[in-house]
């Protein structure tokens, strides 16, 4: 909870783990006043908070502190939260170095990070993904960590051309079904890819990332694929497939291959690590549990088991 008298602590440069709706209203709105503010970490757990300020304090707030010496902005939800609101910040925060979301999504990318060119951390989870979104970021000039969650099922390929993501290092997609595409010559010097998906998809629609081969820089896959409302077939199809497209690479990776009993929105519970020998024998050890988890990701995903 931030204190009543917070925009009073004008020295203040590191600020973090406070809920914003637990906070006061008048708080909320003084944080725009911490103009030597470098790091920002907020919770926020309320679709539709009891008092409608909070969204238009902390949108003002936020737009205050984009022209002043924020470097870090990280927003945080217990749960699936959307922060559409925050969609539109003017000025943006140009000197952003570093955002981070957990569980709080975008309905879409907010055009406001496209001007971003010192960022070079970005987490961002997205409720749908269009081309357009996608070669607005993929120009961030000095981008090296990249994280996405596409959050309901995506059918259509992600295409990475070879134009975008000059600077990037680390990877990593969350996308429900392996729908990733790598053009010849696209992100030059990524050396980890972390891909995530259920592994239902392989199977049932034929779907698999493609283009591995093409990343001439890459050092490390890692690679977690989620079973619920997955069988047998499903996992073991959706492993011939991932390591198929590895094995194309010319050099020799360093793979890793998780198996996970279930995934929810923001975090990947994992049950093991599973070697090229074991692929034939892949099972789900968690004996049914967790089940409200798995069905949470089916209802995100807006489907039934693997009936996409």
């Amino acid at each position: 909870m931030l204190p009543k008298d917070i925009g009073s602590m004008q020295a203040l440069r590191t600020l973090s783990q406070f809920n914003i709706c637990d906070s006061p209203v008048n708080a909320v709105q003084e944080l725009g006043n911490l103009r030597n503010l470098r790091e920002l970490s907020i919770s926020w757990d309320e679709d539709e908070p009891s008092d409608a300020r909070y969204k238009e304090y902390l949108s003002s707030s936020l737009s205050k502190l984009s022209s002043c010496s924020l470097k870090s902005l990280s927003i945080l939800s217990a749960r699936p939260i959307p922060v559409d609101f925050l969609a539109s910040l003017s000025p943006p925060p140009c000197l952003l170095q570093r955002f981070w979301m957990w569980n709080s999504y975008f309905q879409r990318c907010p055009k406001w990070i496209a001007p971003l060119d010192r960022l070079t951390e970005l987490k961002l989870d997205v409720w749908e993904l269009e081309d357009e979104d996608l070669d607005l970021l993929a120009h961030l000039p000095v981008l090296l960590q990249f994280h996405l969650w596409v959050v309901p099922l995506r059918k259509e390929k992600i295409v990475i051309k070879e134009t975008g993501f000059r600077s990037l290092v680390l990877f990593l997609l969350w996308s429900g079904l392996p729908c990733l595409s790598f053009q010849e010559k696209s992100m030059p010097k990524l050396e980890t890819l972390k891909l995530m998906y259920s592994a239902c998809g392989a199977e049932l629609y034929g779907s698999t990332h493609s283009g591995i081969q093409h990343l001439k820089s890459l050092k490390n896959v890692h690679v977690e694929m989620y079973t619920a409302g997955a069988i047998q077939s499903n996992i073991e199809a959706a492993h011939r497939n991932i390591n198929h497209e590895i094995a194309k690479h010319p050099s020799n990776l360093k793979t890793n291959i998780t198996i996970s009993s279930y995934i929810y929105f923001g975090e990947v519970m994992n049950d093991g690590n599973v070697d090229e020998e074991d692929s034939a024998h892949l099972t789900d050890n968690n004996g049914g549990k967790n089940q409200d988890e798995d069905n949470k990701v089916i209802s995100a995903l807006g489907c039934d088991g693997c009936a996409y």
